[in-house]
């Protein structure tokens, strides 16, 4: 999948294309509050459909630290997501450490 030209998050209607599938953004695509300004990085839609993006944090490294440690973030929420169903079917003994070290 391609990265596509950067969108105004700001539009109704591009909001409504990307909660609904129309449009399809990759993790780290350039978004935009409006037309003029700095530049957002999506990160994905919450469960409750709304559309998860870091702002601009005054420099490109700190922009780029906060997306990154968000990004962690996710995966490590999906992997204790998969290690509890993992605990209560029996398919694992492990525990949350070791579970994540041997998961890497």
């Amino acid at each position: 999948m391609k990265y596509i030209a950067t969108l105004d998050i700001w539009s109704p209607q591009i909001q409504e294309a990307i909660v609904s599938g129309q449009i399809k953004l990759q993790r780290g695509q350039w978004l935009r509050c409006g037309s003029t300004g700095k530049r957002c990085r999506f990160v994905g839609i919450t469960g409750g459909g709304t559309v998860h993006v870091i702002h601009w944090q005054g420099s490109s490294s700190e922009t780029n630290r906060v997306f990154m440690s968000h990004i962690e973030f996710l995966r490590l929420t999906e992997l204790h997501k998969a290690f509890r169903k993992e605990s209560r079917e029996g398919k694992t003994t492990a525990t949350w450490q070791e579970y994540q070290a041997i998961s890497h």
